[in-house]
């Protein structure tokens, strides 16, 4: 009887404990299913985040510098920059400028001797993160300078300065959109056509890709010849962003100097390509093309134009009912120079 009732009470546990685990087994299962079924049934991918119209924001932490200094006085001037965009940096410097009489670089015991530039990312393998899954606000770093305010000569009673904070570096925008290749264009073999189109050709919009400089919209036409349909694309791309646009690769000699005719040459110089599905497409002779493909524009007005073209392809025995939808997608490379300013008052020491 003894045993009947030990074998029971084994049963009876080894059946909770079989209960217990298939319960937490569903709440499992729910748990993963109610994550894989968030927006909308989808999970977010790095893609979801390729949107707006950021870069770099550049900004001094609070009191640091303090708006006030006493002479013969250390203090860190702290920068925080956030990568808004959706692009990945892999190079580029923020340098620090002011009045050096005033205010210098380092330590009461080293001062002069202190860095006034950092490099944005060390390199590819460690890039300054924009937008993604595992940055959904875009990776911050802080940035740290440590400055000296210096003894103010035996005239002055206090010196004001600004502190300027500036970010150089190269940024890319990437989009993509769905186009027709429409086989019949002006709709001569689908009159009194019982099938309809498949699509249609037709002008896009294209979504912002994470940065500043967009393509906007995009029209489509197809040049017909010798039995050849030509596809044609005309960028047109437009720029929201508030800080300096040159050329992509010069952040070295950008924040080295930022005035003088050989920066102006780079300025407003933005490097584009576009591909069909995976065919690089071919654009205006007037262009000058990189080794990349890339072609050289220059924007004024913030706004850029220009047309390209994919290979001719020929004409479907069946046209328009073989019309398909390929991805169009493009790549926008420049340099940025973004900056913001601080204020400082050196006050002269009390009895001295």
């Amino acid at each position: 009887m003894i045993a009947r009732n030990g074998r029971h009470m084994y049963l009876k546990k080894q059946n909770n404990a079989t209960i217990i685990f298939v319960i937490v087994l569903f709440a499992a299962v729910l748990v993963l299913s109610a994550c894989s079924n968030q927006s909308g049934g989808t999970t977010k991918v790095d893609e979801d985040y390729r949107r707006g119209t950021g870069s770099l924001s550049v900004s001094f932490v609070r009191d640091t510098p303090p708006s006030k200094l006493v002479e013969g006085e250390e203090s860190t001037v702290l920068l925080n920059i956030a990568n808004q965009g959706a692009y990945d940096i892999s190079n580029g410097r923020v340098v620090l400028t002011m009045d050096e009489s005033v205010l210098a670089f380092g330590s009461r015991d080293s001062y002069g001797a202190g860095k006034e530039s950092e490099v944005l990312a060390q390199s590819e393998s460690r890039p300054f993160r924009g937008l993604s899954v595992e940055y959904p606000k875009g990776e911050q770093r802080l940035f740290n300078f440590p400055v000296y305010a210096l003894p103010l000569p035996q005239e002055s009673q206090e010196r004001a300065i600004d502190i300027i904070a500036t970010a150089c570096y190269t940024y890319q925008t990437f989009q993509k959109a769905m186009v027709c290749m429409d086989f019949d264009p002006y709709n001569l073999k689908t009159q009194g056509a019982k099938q309809k189109k498949p699509c249609d050709a037709q002008d896009v919009s294209m979504q912002t890709g994470g940065g500043p400089i967009n393509v906007g919209q995009v029209t489509t036409r197809f040049n017909s010849q010798d039995g050849l349909l030509t596809p044609v694309f005309s960028f047109t791309l437009t720029s929201s962003s508030q800080a300096l646009i040159f050329a992509p690769g010069q952040e070295q000699v950008l924040c080295s100097q930022l005035s003088g005719t050989s920066k102006e040459k780079i300025r407003n110089v933005i490097h584009f390509k576009a591909y069909l599905s995976d065919q690089q497409l071919k654009c205006n002779k007037g262009y000058t093309e990189q080794p990349d493909g890339s072609y050289v524009l220059q924007m004024a007005d913030g706004i850029a134009k220009i047309i390209c073209e994919a290979d001719p392809v020929g004409e479907m025995a069946n046209g328009a009912t073989d019309n398909y939808m390929a991805p169009l997608t493009t790549n926008i490379s420049y340099g940025l120079v973004t900056s913001t300013s601080t204020s400082v008052k050196v006050v002269r020491q009390i009895g001295r």
